[in-house]
């Protein structure tokens, strides 16, 4: 006999609250990323018209901070995903059937 558990309906309000949820972790996620890659051009471009040494040593400074950010943004990303799904039900499928 299978005795699994039966998925718990949410009612409307939380299963609202949990899309917005889900919406604004992908909204930080890609503020990270823009931020990220925003950082890492600013790099590449101070290096590729820097005259001065240390401004150069500025621009190389940006590229792995850039990586960095965008690599910290996917996983809190990740992270937060994680918590959501575990208190609520879980991303649905956009074409339930």
């Amino acid at each position: 006999m299978n005795h699994e558990a039966a998925p718990r309906r949410l009612a409307v309000a939380d299963e609202l609250a949990l899309d917005r949820t889900h919406l604004a972790n992908e909204r930080t996620l890609l503020a990270y990323l823009r931020s990220g890659m925003a950082l890492f051009i600013a790099g590449i471009t101070i290096i590729h018209f820097s005259e001065a040494s240390w401004f150069a040593l500025a621009g190389v400074a940006c590229i792995p901070g850039g990586i960095v950010f965008a690599t910290v943004g996917i996983a809190r990303f990740r992270a937060m995903g994680r918590r959501i799904r575990r208190r609520g039900a879980g991303p649905r499928p956009l074409n339930p059937k």
